[in-house]
């Protein structure tokens, strides 16, 4: 096996470690231990998330071949409009689905986020896009893109992305929190690559968050630790 193959298997294998094998083992954690020991042991998602974040960003600024504008950069609408509009009418779209899913599957959820715990519903909305959408750009876009898009056929590099970010949900539990977020991974990381711009993908992300958390779906995106406190 020739140099090449060898880099693009280790590539692979860390792929598969970080996007598919870490989700999975804080899905399986507090199932092996509630058997082991009788106790449910889980981590917090969001510090993982941060820690993971770090690391990332570290490895992407140390390497010379990433273009770090990309982390900064924003088009301008009045040279560039087409992925403000198309990103507009993306939502509308989306955002009109959702309502109408949540309407048919589980109507008694409709605003209930902001009705019930309005305080942390305003704390969601904030901090939400900071520490959470933007790592999550990071490191499923950015990073992804980078180091990992180029080991798939150019025509699946935007679905496996996608698929490795809605992996990173598999710790919630529960198909809305997969499909949906498949869904938003096609069109976040179909932004970054189009754009170049993450705080693009960003801004995106964080539309589609925020009115998930505020519309009824939130209660899908928590983890066993965020709903015990709020219970």
């Amino acid at each position: 096996m020739n140099k090449g193959c060898n880099n693009k298997m280790h590539l692979l294998a860390e792929f598969i470690l970080l996007y598919l094998g870490i989700p999975v083992f804080l899905r399986l954690l507090p199932i092996a231990s509630q058997r082991m020991i009788g106790q449910a042991l889980s981590l917090p998602i969001i510090p993982v998330l941060l820690v993971i974040f770090i690391i990332i960003l570290f490895l992407l600024l140390k390497d010379k071949s990433f273009d770090r504008a990309a982390l900064t950069f924003v088009p301008s609408f009045k040279a560039h409009p087409k992925p403000y509009i198309q990103i507009a009418v993306r939502f509308l779209i989306g955002a009109a689905v959702l309502t109408g899913l949540l309407l048919i599957i589980k109507p008694e959820a409709l605003l209930s986020f902001p009705k019930g715990n309005p305080r942390f519903w305003c704390v969601v909305m904030f901090c939400y896009p900071l520490i959470s959408v933007y790592p999550q750009g990071i490191i499923y876009r950015a990073f992804y893109n980078h180091r990992y898009s180029a080991c798939f056929p150019k025509h699946l590099q935007v679905i496996i992305g996608a698929l490795a970010f809605a992996c990173a949900h598999i710790p919630f539990g529960n198909i809305y929190a997969l499909a949906f977020t498949f869904v938003g991974g096609l069109m976040f990381l179909s932004t970054y690559r189009a754009t170049g711009s993450l705080i693009l993908a960003a801004i995106e992300h964080a539309l589609f968050g925020d009115f998930l958390f505020t519309i009824g779906w939130g209660q899908f995106f928590f983890h066993a630790g965020t709903l015990a406190a709020l219970s």
